[in-house]
């Protein structure tokens, strides 16, 4: 896979050889037009010395600290269980590079405030891996929301869930902070949360807690916003039924199919007529890691999934845990 030739490329390092760094950001990188992988790193030499040969990447270290203390490495890229974002995206902060980190950004809104005070302190950017924000679809759909295409918004659906059935899976770890809220539900509060403008000013929510794994396997949940707007979603992993969104308005819907996963089109749905907004079909990683490297070599803020959108989030996320505990309506406002 052939690097970038421009020689100003932003020079990412990689930490651990995680499915998706291996799937989607070092396929994503490489094929950008301003950033590139110079270095991976695996607690296993040897795995992070063969996915360097595969990939044409120049640099391989047995430990993340290597990695942080490789002066040729501008920013890193941490696809680690949710429990070592919050350790090692401020050890990365700490070590003068910028961060990318997968999301959730941590596993408590807490933990996500201290990775962006750490940032903040270092003046190192810092952005969550909402890969959806950047496609066309995204855009083109907050375009027609703004042009009010079906009125004022009232109801948002969405879903994202799929069948686990390996039950060694960080997802199903308590310790490493996995369940189905942190993994997929939290594209879901996302959504909803950037579609609407707003914050959430309670949540209720139902939990399948695993008995052997002990975090929410599935969850429902309901998000009620200021001006009366209500999203409900479901994300699990024992339950198949279609990745999707829909937005209700006042004069019509409109229905996100293949949510988050890029499908090319949305369609709105106005009484008995429909119309399909068609848009590109690009990299939407690609264009991710495209933003993150423009902002940083033309120093603007991180206006799209910044830190302080992934704190926002995962405050949601604590209260919809409150939430399920309890048996009760939680005020996001009181979830420290």
């Amino acid at each position: 896979m052939a690097q970038p030739s421009d020689s100003n490329a932003l020079r990412i390092g990689i930490l651990s050889t995680a499915k998706i760094a291996r799937n989607r950001l070092i396929p994503a990188i490489l094929g950008s037009r301003n950033a590139t992988v110079v270095a991976i790193a695996s607690r296993d030499a040897d795995r992070a010395r063969d996915l360097a040969r595969e990939n044409g990447i120049p640099r391989w270290c047995g430990s993340y600290e290597a990695l942080l203390n490789d002066p040729e490495v501008e920013a890193v890229y941490n696809p680690l269980p949710n429990s070592l974002h919050r350790s090692w995206s401020i050890a990365a902060a700490e070590a003068g590079k910028h961060v990318l980190c997968e999301k959730p950004l941590a596993g408590t809104a807490e933990d996500a405030e201290a990775i962006v005070d750490a940032c903040a302190k270092r003046n190192v950017k810092l952005m969550e891996g909402f890969m959806y924000r950047f496609h066309p679809r995204s855009e083109a759909l907050h375009i027609a929301l703004a042009d009010h295409a079906i009125g004022q918004i009232r109801y948002i659906r969405s879903a994202f869930t799929f069948h686990l059935a390996d039950p060694a899976s960080t997802r199903f770890s308590q310790a490493l902070e996995g369940g189905a809220s942190r993994d997929v539900g939290c594209y879901c509060i996302d959504l909803a949360r950037w579609v609407t403008g707003e914050e959430p000013i309670s949540v209720f929510a139902d939990a399948q807690v695993g008995d052997d794994s002990g975090v929410d396997e599935v969850m429902h949940a309901t998000l009620r916003f200021p001006w009366g707007i209500v999203s409900q979603h479901i994300s699990g992993f024992h339950v198949n039924m279609p990745a999707d969104a829909e937005i209700v308005g006042t004069e019509g819907r409109i229905r996100v199919p293949e949510f988050p996963r890029g499908e090319s089109y949305f369609e709105i749905i106005r009484g008995d007529e429909a119309h399909r907004v068609e848009t590109a079909t690009p990299n939407q990683y690609q264009l991710m890691v495209e933003y993150f490297a423009d902002a940083i070599r033309n120093d603007r803020p991180i206006e799209r999934c910044g830190g302080r959108n992934a704190v926002a989030n995962m405050r949601v996320i604590d209260a919809l845990f409150e939430s399920a505990r309890t048996g009760r309506a939680i005020s996001v406002l009181t979830v420290k």
